[in-house]
């Protein structure tokens, strides 16, 4: 490569650098599974991360899933010890509600849901799981077009209700936690995106396919801004095309934090043949 390209290069390294120097917030690495207690007997749950359900749910204290079939108007449920062919829920979907039974309290370990949650909703009732960030209420009956909202609170074993066109003195539901199954009323069916709380992983390779491709539809519900370096399908790079403040692409690594001179490091590395 020539003397551009490698002036280029140090330039985006100190612009990264400087970057953070100035305070401004890195992004978030892909976030560690963490322990959710299922409580007994009943706790309604968001599924980040779905599979076979006794993959999912896999210990022994786990009696039975129940998720809300929409087109039938009614459960599918899957119970411990059952013959495969009678149960009639024998996966979950990332990102699904489920109403789990337990014998006694214990935890799953989940991952959080990547990226935004598109979601289809009937008029009537549906079950939903929200992927997105601990949220008020009236914010997430907003989202998704409802009219109501109930969550269940494990530790008391009863529900809480937002309504929004009730009286705010009556509302028991103040926030809506990560993590949270739902059931939510809406008086006709319509779509919603949950926002991300946890950004997607921009594709590496996508690197190669211009330069400074814009990625807003994967980040630009994110609060926390985001630096990425510019780069020309030629493996050349112009510190021009990325100022400060803009968001290009980006190599971001997994479960781990971002560091600027290692990622701009591996960033070149990748372009490199």
């Amino acid at each position: 490569m020539g003397v551009r390209t490698r002036v280029a290069r140090s330039s985006v390294v100190l612009g990264l650098l400087a970057v953070f120097a100035l305070g401004v917030t890195q992004p978030a690495p892909a976030a560690a599974q963490e322990e959710e207690t299922l409580y007994a007997p009943w706790t309604l749950i968001a599924v980040s991360q779905g599979g076979p359900v006794e993959e999912v749910f896999d210990n022994a204290a786990t009696d039975a899933v129940f998720a809300w079939n929409t087109t039938r108007g009614a459960f599918d449920t899957w119970r411990r010890g059952l013959p495969a062919g009678l149960n009639t829920l024998p996966r979950i979907a990332d990102g699904q509600a489920v109403w789990v039974l337990s014998s006694q309290p214990h935890s799953i370990t989940q991952a959080p849901f990547a990226g935004a949650q598109q979601i289809a909703l009937v008029g009537g009732w549906t079950m939903v799981g929200w992927t997105g960030a601990t949220t008020p209420a009236a914010a997430v009956a907003e989202i998704l077009g409802a009219a109501i909202v109930f969550a269940y609170d494990g530790p008391t074993q009863a529900f809480q209700r937002y309504d929004a066109n009730g009286l705010a003195i009556l509302n028991s539901l103040a926030q809506v936690e990560q993590g949270a199954g739902l059931w939510v009323f809406r008086a006709a069916a319509g779509a919603a995106t949950i926002p991300a709380a946890v950004p997607l992983i921009p594709d590496p390779a996508a690197a190669t396919t211009g330069l400074a491709v814009s990625l807003p539809d994967r980040w630009a519900s994110q609060a926390t801004p985001d630096v990425y370096i510019a780069a020309e399908t030629a493996g050349d790079l112009d510190a021009a095309q990325a100022p400060l403040g803009t968001r290009l692409i980006a190599e971001r690594v997994p479960n781990a934090p971002l560091d600027p001179a290692a990622v701009a490091a591996d960033f070149f590395a990748a372009l490199d043949p």
